[in-house]
C-alpha cells in the first residue's frame, strides 16, 4: 500500500506508528564520488530520510547558465539515494539558510536587488518569474523520482 499518514499522536505507514528519522546532507557541497558512502554511513547511523537543500546559488552562478553536473547533479543525487535505500527531503527554498551565501539565492540576483530591480522574498511578478524557472529546473531534475 505505501501510504504515509498522521493522526493527532504520530505519523503512519500503512497505518502503523513511525518515527522517522531524517539528517541533513548538502549533496552540492560533497565530491560526487563519495556520496554513495556518506549515506551509507548516515543510514548504519540510523537515519531514514535525507534532507538535502538546492542551492540556487550553487546552479545558476550567472543568470540564465544552468549548472546540474557533477557535484552538482540533483538527478545523479537522487538516484544514489534510491540506490543506497534512502528517502529523501527536497528543500527547495529559494531561499534556503544552510549556512550558504545570500541564503542561497546567486549573487547576481541579489545585485538586482540592491540596486532597486527587483524585491526578494516578496509576491512580485519579477520575482516569481525568477523563481517559477528555478522551480522548472528542479522539476526537470527530480523527474521521475518524487514519491
Amino acid at each position: 500500500m505505501n501510504l504515509y499518514g498522521y493522526n493527532k499522536d504520530y505519523l503512519t505507514y500503512d497505518g502503523a506508528p513511525i518515527l522517522p528519522v531524517m539528517g541533513e546532507f548538502h549533496f552540492s557541497r560533497y565530491p560526487k564520488e563519495e556520496w554513495e558512502s556518506a549515506l551509507l554511513n548516515m543510514k548504519c547511523g540510523g537515519v531514514e530520510i535525507v534532507a538535502t537543500y538546492v542551492f540556487w546559488i550553487h546552479h545558476e552562478e550567472a543568470q540564465g547558465e544552468w549548472n546540474f553536473e557533477g557535484n552538482r547533479s540533483l538527478r545523479d543525487f537522487l538516484a544514489c539515494c534510491g540506490k543506497a535505500g534512502m528517502k529523501v527531503w527536497l528543500r527547495i527554498g529559494p531561499w534556503a539558510h544552510g549556512e550558504c551565501r545570500n541564503g542561497g539565492f546567486p549573487d547576481w540576483l541579489v545585485a538586482m536587488e540592491k540596486k532597486g530591480e527587483i524585491k526578494l522574498r516578496e509576491n512580485n511578478e519579477k520575482y516569481l518569474a525568477l523563481v517559477d524557472e528555478f522551480y522548472s529546473k528542479i522539476g526537470e531534475q527530480a523527474a521521475g523520482f518524487m514519491y
